[in-house]
């Protein structure tokens, strides 16, 4: 038996869940093979997955409502909230596909699990954020400056 076969942690704590139990733990088992917690049932998929889930489903179908809407219209504004909402909605697909890919169990190679997943999608969103508020400064500068008018930068 290896090391990740099972694991016990002494940590006495208390915690109530949903379906009206609650215990203590002065003793917890973890088999990571099982796909279950540290005393033997499973709590299912957390419930951030979920949420993401629903939040990626409702951003697509405004993006697809906008796209229809701003092709009808003609209007160049809803085209670019479409292509806006676009980058929303790779950000939550990629936090989605990093809470799935976390659920899976922790092998002998991988002995954190793919936890670490979540943190380059979070790092990876962070990172786009930051370059796309960068480029839209510059895009903001360059109009200002091609409009001709000054531009106070003391406020």
């Amino acid at each position: 038996m290896n090391n990740l076969d099972s694991v016990t942690v002494i940590a006495g704590h208390h915690h109530d869940h949903a379906g009206g139990h609650a215990h203590s733990h002065h003793e917890m088992r973890f088999a990571p093979e099982s796909g279950k917690g540290h005393h033997g049932h499973s709590h299912g998929p957390p419930a951030s997955q979920s949420k993401l889930f629903w939040a990626l489903l409702f951003t697509l179908t405004c993006l697809l409502i906008e796209r229809i809407g701003g092709v009808i219209a003609g209007s160049l504004a809803l085209l670019a909230d479409a292509a806006h909402m676009l980058t929303d909605a790779a950000a939550l697909g990629m936090s989605y596909a990093a809470v799935r890919v976390a659920l899976k169990p922790a092998t002998e190679r991988l002995s954190y699990g793919h936890h670490r997943w979540q943190v380059l999608a979070a790092f990876v969103n962070g990172l786009a954020c930051t370059m796309h508020e960068g480029t839209d400064f510059m895009v903001m500068r360059a109009s200002l400056a091609m409009s001709g008018r000054d531009v106070d930068a003391r406020g």
